[in-house]
């Protein structure tokens, strides 16, 4: 692929972080009706009690709001930094990432996401629109960037979404690990008892054939190193516990997210080609 030819202008970075920040946000308005449906909730077996299905669910911009507010910002910075990487291109003045962020989120909760008075809209409800109408914003905000940022940034999108995913795993089995080796001894010591290699070695065995592709950009060692750095010191409160609550909440949203993505493949989406092809009723 050919890289982009250095010095290249500010708007070219802000794009990079826009698109990143978009195909994010693409994802959430997809999975947004799933996560919000009462009937996957408690796998309620009648279809008139899933929202997702019927289409009845009712969005406002406080909720397009909520939405912008729930775009990962740390897939938005590792895929911002592979795109820049790969398309050979410097941050510089205040152009750099933790200043354009809070003012890239801003304008989609804003202008560029159809909200006319975002101010007056968080205090007040009964704007509404169609999913449909804010795919097709994403969709002409993509048009003005060239085509290269388009495909590395998707591409960039992919690897990170997928390394969040094998993060978070491998997170929840060092973290079962970790209470099972925490028996009559220290906490210090339980963290020594855990064999990091021999859980690297089953979770890449536990790799389905539509992971493996992807793990190759997964820096696994350099992962583990980060979860036993984030570990909490033991101190008065209820260490023990409070793991147990971290793998009890990473359970809950591995689950809800895999079901998610699981009702999403067997529907169509409103992105790119499909956008103009979907035969959903909002």
């Amino acid at each position: 692929m050919s890289k982009m030819s250095t010095p290249v202008s500010e708007e070219v970075i802000f794009n990079i972080l826009e698109a990143s920040f978009l195909n994010c946000l693409e994802d959430i308005l997809s999975v947004f009706p799933y996560l919000n449906c009462y009937g996957c909730e408690v796998d309620h077996p009648s279809q008139t009690h899933h929202p997702c299905i019927m289409d009845t669910l009712i969005y406002d911009d406080v909720m397009w709001c909520n939405m912008v507010d729930l775009v990962d910002r740390d897939v938005v910075h590792r895929s911002y930094k592979r795109t820049m990487c790969k398309l050979n291109v410097t941050e510089r003045g205040h152009f750099v990432f933790g200043k354009m962020f809070p003012f890239i989120t801003d304008l989609w909760k804003g202008e560029k996401g159809g909200v006319e008075d975002a101010d007056e809209t968080a205090f007040s409800r009964g704007v509404t629109f169609t999913p449909k109408e804010r795919f097709q914003l994403i969709q002409d905000a993509r048009r003005k960037y060239d085509k290269d940022i388009v495909t590395e940034s998707q591409q960039s999108h992919t690897i990170e979404k997928k390394n969040n995913a094998f993060r978070a795993r491998l997170r929840l089995t060092y973290l079962r690990e970790l209470l099972k080796a925490w028996h009559g001894v220290t906490f210090d010591h339980a963290k020594l008892k855990v064999n990091e290699q021999s859980i690297l070695q089953r979770f890449k065995s536990e790799l389905t054939e539509e992971d493996k592709p992807y793990y190759g950009y997964f820096e696994d060692g350099i992962e583990i190193e980060e979860i036993v750095g984030d570990l909490p010191e033991e101190g008065n409160y209820d260490l023990k516990l409070y793991i147990e609550d971290l793998i009890a909440r990473d359970q809950g949203m591995s689950c809800l997210l895999k079901n998610a993505e699981e009702i999403i493949n067997k529907k169509p989406t409103y992105t790119n080609e499909a956008l103009q092809t979907a035969t959903y009723n909002w």
